[in-house]
Formats: structure tokens, C-alpha cells, sequence
């Protein structure tokens, strides 16, 4: 896989409020209704759960991010090199290159659901302490693979490289650090930009969600090749009030439960 699929500089995506564009369209007696290509065309250009975001550049989560970014260069280059010759080739490095291989062969969404079941498959969760001594730390694809083991964000740095290095532009790619209100932490997934919507690949199940399926999480970060930013928030998903309703989920404005600064800060 090539190198060029990491160094292509795309133009920032200026993130328009889908929460906030009928407002913007609608406010006014004599507006037109929001059409469908309209609506296609805002809900494309918003980031995963998130109706805006502003740029990060400093603090724990930005350090840990770019001390990744700095490191993949490397290990693409190893991937490279075990194109070239898979005899001299990492077994880390061997066993990331069939993930890739894996999904390389199918087309479409199921690219996405192979990376997803794969890495899941591939990697047993263990949390950083056990696992490197130390409360936090976030460990590229390989060390990822090398240990078999690690926690949710080692899981979404792995699938994001992945996406990535089977073709998926970088504007359709994020990490995504949110507070997921069910379990009371703050938690990373994968998400990518399929059909004009944002999925979740999450370690903790096989199935992929559209985002805004997903009730229980606060967004509060996306991470890509253009650094760190901070979500606005995004109207949140009310789950039905009992089972089998055939009422459809509402939309309320989001307060988020989750503490000011995330532990990952």
C-alpha cells in the first residue's frame, strides 16, 4: 500500500450544525422546506455525532495523538517492506497485512464490517495498567498486534490505520473519544464516512451503527490526520421508554454527563 495514501493534504471540512440548519433555512415564514439533496448535503459534510468542532492544540489527548502520527510513518513503511518481502516480516506486521488482505477482498460496507470483525477478533481487551504499567497509553497498530492485547483506543488506532491503508480517504476517517453514559467512562471508537454516513466501530460489539443509532454516547473529541478536535454538541438519541415500541427515537438538545476534562486529557 502506498505511502502517498498518508501524505495527501486535504482542505478542512467546515462542519455545519445539522441540529441547527433548520433553523438556518426554516426561521423565516417565507423560507423554503429543507429538501432532501439539502439535508444529504449538511449531513455529509458534519463530523461523527457532531454538528461542529474546533480545533485542539494542546493538552495530554493532543500529545498523545501526535506521538502516534509521528510513529505511523514508520510502520507503514514496514508494511511496505513485507509487501516486498513477507519472509523478513514482522509476525505483528504479517498478522495486520491479513486484516488488510481480508478486507482488501471484499467491496463496500463489508470492507468496513471485515476490518471491524477482524481487529476485534484479533486483539483481546486488556487495560494499559496491566498490560504496560502505566495508567494511559496509547500504542500504534503493530505494538498492537505484537502484544495481541489492548484497551479501546489501541482497538480504534488500529481499525482508523486500517481504514486508511485499504483505500478510505482521510476526510472519512476518525477516532472518536466519547463518554459513554451506560458505563459511566469515557471510551474510543473507530468511524468512517460510508453512503453519507458516519458508522461506529466499536470493540465492544461485531455489529456497526449509524451514529445517530448510537443513544448512549456523548462525543466529545474527533482525532484524524489534522490533529484534534473538540465536538460540538450534537442533539442526543432518546432510546424508545420500553421494549418493542414501535416509537421512534427522540432528539433533545444534549447535556452531557460527563466530567469537564476526559481522564484521556
Amino acid at each position: 500500500m502506498s505511502n502517498e495514501l498518508y501524505c495527501r493534504q486535504l482542505l478542512s471540512i467546515l462542519a455545519i450544525a445539522l441540529a441547527l440548519c433548520v433553523g438556518f433555512f426554516c426561521g423565516s415564514a417565507n423560507a423554503a422546506p429543507l429538501g432532501t439533496a439539502t439535508f444529504s448535503a449538511f449531513r455529509a459534510m458534519a463530523e461523527p455525532f457532531g454538528i461542529g468542532a474546533s480545533e485542539l492544540k494542546q493538552g495530554s489527548l493532543f500529545d498523545k495523538w501526535r506521538s502516534i502520527t509521528q510513529a505511523l510513518p514508520g510502520e507503514i513503511a514496514i508494511v511496505a517492506q513485507c509487501r516486498e518481502d513477507m519472509d523478513a516480516c514482522p509476525a505483528e506486521a504479517k498478522r495486520f497485512i491479513a486484516v488488510l488482505d481480508k478486507a482488501l477482498a471484499r467491496e463496500g460496507f463489508a470492507q468496513i464490517a471485515e476490518i471491524n470483525r477482524s481487529i476485534n477478533l484479533n486483539i483481546r481487551p486488556i487495560d494499559d495498567l496491566t498490560l504496560y504499567g502505566v495508567n494511559e497509553f496509547w500504542a500504534t497498530p503493530l505494538t498492537t498486534f505484537a502484544n495481541g492485547a489492548g484497551d479501546c483506543e489501541d482497538y480504534a488506532i488500529a481499525k482508523y490505520v486500517a481504514l486508511r491503508l485499504i483505500g478510505i480517504s482521510e476526510d472519512d476517517v476518525r477516532l472518536v473519544v466519547v463518554y459513554d453514559r451506560n458505563t459511566h467512562e469515557h471510551h474510543a471508537v473507530a468511524s468512517v464516512r460510508h453512503n453519507e454516513r458516519w458508522l461506529v466501530l466499536d470493540n465492544r460489539t461485531l455489529a456497526i451503527q449509524d451514529d445517530a443509532e448510537v443513544a448512549q454516547f456523548d462525543p466529545l473529541f474527533v482525532l484524524n490526520g489534522q490533529g484534534v478536535r473538540r465536538l460540538a454538541a450534537a442533539p442526543r438519541k432518546i432510546a424508545p421508554l420500553h421494549a418493542g415500541s414501535e416509537t421512534a427515537a427522540i432528539a433533545v438538545p444534549m447535556v452531557s454527563s460527563a466530567p469537564t476534562t476526559p481522564f484521556l486529557l
